[in-house]
């Protein structure tokens, strides 16, 4: 009887393990999979941003405002586009976003843009890669949030050990860029 008692406990634990094991795994790959998606929209608005740049330079090269936030913008564009863990794109993504804020408040001031369609084709495409990006994030942390919690709980503690580490969640620094201001 004694024996029958460890026995069923032992396959308990060893269920409970594996369980535990299995969530925590599930919840790992949904973060992966999740964050592919982020860097994609990342990656596509890098590429917007570099051509509107390339569009805008003509426009602004009178404006020394425009010009130097081009500049900055065209920094953090490039720390962007270098940036190589997860926390380092999240980081520079914020910093871009507030580089482009600034920069699309100059631009404001060039009567040209505001009258061109193109400029206005490249806005409608940034406001509308923000947008993606934003429900990207937000299921993104969802994924991490389910996955922190899944690896600090008590089993899930014993279980992740040091082989899963905490993840950092892409929350929003600061409102978004919105490109369509400079439409009216």
């Amino acid at each position: 009887m004694p024996l029958l008692v460890v026995l069923i406990v032992v396959i308990i634990l060893v269920v409970a393990y594996r369980r535990i094991t299995h969530a925590i795994v599930r919840h790992d790959e949904h973060c992966k999979s999740a964050w592919q998606t982020v860097d994609e929209q990342l990656q596509r608005r890098n590429a917007l941003v570099s051509h509107l740049l390339e569009f805008v330079g003509p426009y602004a090269s009178e404006n020394t405002e425009c010009v130097e936030s081009m500049r900055d913008v065209q920094r953090r564009l490039d720390a962007a586009n270098e940036a190589g863990t997860s926390e380092q794109k999240m980081s520079a993504a914020a910093d871009l976003t507030s580089e482009l804020n600034t920069l699309f408040a100059n631009l404001n001031n060039v009567d040209e843009l505001k009258a061109s369609e193109s400029f206005s084709q490249l806005q409608e495409d940034l406001s509308d890669c923000d947008n993606k990006l934003s429900y990207a994030r937000i299921a993104f942390n969802d994924c991490v949030t389910e996955y922190n919690d899944s690896i600090t709980t008590p089993l899930g503690r014993l279980v992740a050990g040091s082989k899963f580490r905490k993840r950092t969640r892409f929350d929003e620094v600061g409102d978004t860029a919105r490109y369509a201001a400079l439409k009216r």
